[in-house]
């Protein structure tokens, strides 16, 4: 049985598309973790392991529409 990342695991709370538009999304001095967090309805906390590839290492590449 192959394992579940990503937004496939159960415990998941968003998605990749969420987290590939994260990264391009953030930028420093502009567009804070925080305000990231509450667009997506999680914590500064899982947008900065997002952001540093802590988590969600795995995130396929998709286009990211803005």
């Amino acid at each position: 049985m192959p394992a579940l990342n990503g937004e496939h695991h159960p415990q998941s709370t968003i998605t990749d598309h969420a987290v590939l538009t994260i990264r391009a999304t953030y930028k420093p001095g502009t567009v804070t973790m925080s305000a990231l967090a509450e667009r997506f309805d999680t914590t500064p906390q899982n947008v900065s392991s997002i952001l540093k590839r802590r988590t969600r290492k795995t995130a396929e590449t998709v286009a990211v529409t803005r």
